[in-house]
C-alpha cells in the first residue's frame, strides 16, 4: 500500500528543531535576540568567517594598526550560504538555516536510501529512526554504568554524522552525501548523463573546500569506479570525452577560490591551522601507528560483520547487493585514505580526521545495512495510514524530551553568567564603537561574540586573522604591557601546563604551530623542559591539539616582552577579564578605572 509518508522525513526535523528553539527563546526570554541565537551553539569558532566572507573579505585583521598582506587558508565553500544570508538577515539567519540544513540532512539520506532501490516505506524509517539513534543510545545508558552507550553516541555518532555543528559535520556531510548519490547513479548507470558529472564535479569541488579528508576519500572512490566503468567497456572514455571536459571545467572554475587561497596564502596562517612538514621517520610511525589502530579489536568486528552481510545480500538481494558493494568500496578507502596520503604527503594536518571520516563510513555501513534489512521484512508487510503517524509522534516526544533535558542541564550557559555578560554589553556600548579592545578570556562565547561585532581586536584568535605570528605577538605582547603585565607575569602566562595534553596560553595567538606529540614535536626534543619530555615519553597518541613552547622560545619571548615599548596607537581602551578563566595575578595599570566587576567579569576603561 502506497502511503502519503514522505512529509515525515521535512516534518520531523521542523518539528524537533522548532521546539528546540522554542525552548531556547523560552528559556532565555530575558536576553537580547544576540545572546538567544549564541546560547543554541557549542562551538562559535567558525562564526567569524561568516562575518568575513559576507564582507568578501579573505583577509581578516580585526586591526586598523597592521594590514595584512596574505589570505587566510580555511576552506570557505561550508561558510558560503551563511554568509549570503548573514550579509541579508543578519544573525537571525542562523535559526533559519539550522532549520534548513537539518531538514536537508534528512532527505539527502533519505535520497540515498532511495537511491539504493529500496521501498519508499523503508527509505522513509530508515532515516527517521537513523537520526534517532543517539537519543536511543542516550536513554540506553540509564541501564548501564559502563557509559559505554553514551560513548558510542558521542564519539561516533554526534561527532560524525548526526551533531548539528557548524559547518562540520552539518553543512561539509550535506556535500558529502550529496556527492554519495550522483557517485551510486553513475555507479548504476552505463551511461552517465552529463547532468550526473556537472553535480559529482560541483559537489567534488564543495568538498575540497569544506573537508579535505572528505575530498580525499571522494576522489579516490570516483577515481576508482571510473576505472571499473574503463574495464568494462573500452570504449567508455572516447563515449563520454565531452563530459569528461565538462567534469574537469566545472571543477577548476569551482575550485578557483581555493586556489586562489593557496596561492595567496599567509604562511604563519597554516602553521596555526596545525599544518607541518613530515619526513621519512615520521611517515613511518604514522604507517605503523594507523596500521596498529585498525587492528582494534571492535574495527575487525566490524569488518568481520560487514564480510558476513556482503554474502546474506549476495543470496537474498541482488539489488541491495549490487549497492553493498559500491559501499564497500568506499569503505575499503576510507581505510586506504590515510595510508595513501601519508606516502605521497610532504605536508601533514590533523591527522585524526582520517579516522573521522572513517567512523562516518563505518555509520553509512550500518545504516544500509539496517535499511537492507528493514527492506527485506518492509516488503512483505501491509501498512495502515495511521502506522508512520504513530512513528512520528514517538519520534518528535523522545527527540523534544533529549532537548529539553540537554538545555535544562547546560551549567555553562547560566542565567548569571549571561546576565553578566550583558552588563558589560549594555553598560560600556563600545561594541558600535572602534575602541581597540583586550578580552582576557578563552570563552568561547565572549570571544567570538566580540569578534563579530569589533574589528580592533588585540588579544585575537589566530585562528580567525590574517596577519603574521610576529605581528599577533606585538598586539599582545603590547597590549599585556599596557595594561599592567610585568615581565614575571608574561613569563608565567607562556608557561607549558600540562594535563592529559600540553596545553599553551599562546595558542590564543598561535593556533596548534607549536605542536607537542609523539609524532611531531615543533623544537627540537632536547630544547623542552624535563615535565615535557617526561609527558611526551608516556604519551603514545596523535594529540594535534597538544602544544608546547621549548625553553628557549619562553626565554626569548620574555626578552621580546621586557625590550618592548608600549605603542600608543595599539594600546587597548577596553580591558575585559573573564573571572572563570584563572589568568592573571598582577596589577592593573594606574592608567584604568574599573567600570564593571560582577560575579563573571571585570571590564575596565581607559582613563581620558
Amino acid at each position: 500500500m502506497k502511503l502519503p509518508n514522505k512529509k515525515y522525513i521535512w516534518l520531523l526535523p521542523l518539528s524537533i528543531i522548532l521546539f528546540k528553539w522554542i525552548l531556547i527563546f523560552y528559556t532565555y526570554k530575558d536576553f537580547d535576540f544576540d545572546t538567544k541565537i549564541f546560547a543554541n551553539f557549542n562551538d562559535l569558532a567558525y562564526f567569524p568567517f561568516i562575518v568575513s566572507l559576507s564582507d568578501f573579505n579573505l583577509a581578516p585583521a580585526y586591526s586598523d594598526y597592521f594590514k595584512p598582506t596574505h589570505l587566510i587558508t580555511f576552506p570557505l565553500a561550508s561558510t558560503i550560504v551563511h554568509s549570503i544570508f548573514y550579509k541579508i538577515f543578519g544573525i537571525a539567519s542562523y535559526v533559519f538555516l539550522e532549520i534548513f540544513f537539518v531538514i536537508a540532512a534528512y532527505f539527502l539520506i533519505y535520497f540515498f536510501a532511495k537511491t539504493t532501490k529500496v521501498n519508499d516505506n523503508t527509505a522513509v524509517l530508515g532515516t527517521l529512526f537513523f537520526f534517532s539513534f543517539p537519543v536511543f543510545l542516550e536513554y540506553l545508558s540509564i541501564f548501564e554504568t559502563s557509559n559505554f552507550f553514551l560513548h558510542i553516541k558521542d564519539q561516533i555518532f554526534n561527532y560524525h554524522l548526526f551533531e548539528f555543528r557548524y559547518p562540520r559535520p552539518l553543512v561539509s556531510n550535506l556535500f558529502f552525501y550529496g556527492f554519495l548519490i550522483f557517485l551510486l547513479k553513475f555507479y548504476n548507470s552505463n551511461n552517465p548523463t552529463k547532468l550526473n558529472y556537472v553535480f559529482l564535479s560541483i559537489l567534488l569541488s564543495l568538498i575540497l573546500q569544506s573537508f579535505i579528508y572528505l575530498f580525499i576519500l571522494s576522489s579516490l572512490s570516483f577515481g576508482t569506479f571510473l576505472f571499473i566503468k574503463i574495464i568494462k567497456d573500452k570504449d567508455f572514455i572516447q563515449k563520454n570525452i565531452k563530459n569528461f571536459t565538462i567534469f574537469i571545467l566545472i571543477f577548476i572554475f569551482f575550485s578557483l577560490p581555493f586556489f586562489f587561497q593557496l596561492l595567496l596564502a599567509e604562511a604563519d596562517y597554516s602553521a596555526r591551522m596545525g599544518l607541518f612538514p613530515i619526513d621519512i621517520n615520521i611517515k613511518k610511525n604514522l604507517l605503523i601507528k594507523t596500521f596498529h589502530h585498525f587492528l582494534n579489536l571492535k574495527y575487525l568486528i566490524l569488518f568481520f560483520i560487514f564480510i558476513i552481510f556482503y554474502f546474506i545480500f549476495k543470496k537474498l538481494d541482488s539489488q541491495s547487493f549490487k549497492s553493498y558493494k559500491f559501499y564497500l568500496i568506499i569503505f575499503l578507502y576510507s581505510v586506504f585514505a590515510p595510508f595513501i596520503f601519508i606516502t605521497i604527503s610532504p605536508y601533514l594536518i590533523w591527522f585524526k580526521h582520517f579516522f573521522d571520516v572513517k567512523n562516518l563510513i563505518f555509520l553509512i555501513g550500518i545504516f544500509l545495512i539496517f535499511i537492507f534489512i528493514i527492506d527485506l521484512i518492509i516488503r512483505r508487510l501491509e501498512f495502515k495510514k495511521w502506522f508512520f503517524s504513530l512513528i512520528f509522534v514517538f519520534l518528535l516526544i523522545i527527540n523534544s524530551i533529549q532537548y529539553y533535558n540537554l538545555i535544562n542541564k547546560n551549567n555553562f550557559l547560566n542565567n548569571d553568567y549571561l546576565n553578566d555578560f550583558e552588563e558589560i554589553i549594555h553598560t560600556n556600548k563600545f561594541l558600535d564603537t572602534e575602541d581597540k579592545i583586550n578580552i582576557f578570556s578563552n570563552s568561547k562565547l565572549i570571544n567570538n561574540y566580540y569578534t563579530h561585532k569589533n574589528q580592533n581586536i588585540l588579544f585575537p584568535n589566530g585562528f580567525h586573522v590574517s596577519l603574521n605570528d610576529n605581528q599577533l605577538e606585538i598586539l599582545m605582547i603590547n597590549s599585556f604591557k599596557a595594561v599592567g603585565f610585568n615581565q614575571s607575569n608574561f613569563k608565567n602566562f607562556i608557561q607549558n601546563k600540562i594535563n592529559w595534553r600540553s596545553e599553551n596560553k599562546i595558542g590564543q595567538i598561535t593556533g596548534y604551530k607549536y605542536q607537542f606529540n609523539s609524532f611531531y614535536t615543533y623544537f627540537d626534543i632536547e630544547n623542552y623542559g624535563e615535565n615535557e619530555i617526561k609527558f611526551l615519553k608516556q604519551n603514545k597518541i596523535f594529540l594535534s591539539e597538544s602544544i608546547a613552547l621549548s625553553e628557549n622560545e619562553i626565554k626569548k619571548l620574555s626578552t621580546k616582552f621586557q625590550n618592548h615599548k608600549v605603542i600608543p596607537e595599539i594600546k587597548p581602551n577596553v580591558v575585559i577579564f573573564d573571572k572563570r578563566e584563572n589568568y592573571f595575578d598582577f596589577t592593573v595599570s594606574d592608567d584604568y578605572s574599573e567600570i564593571i566587576n560582577n560575579k563573571s567579569f571585570v571590564l575596565y576603561s581607559l582613563k581620558k
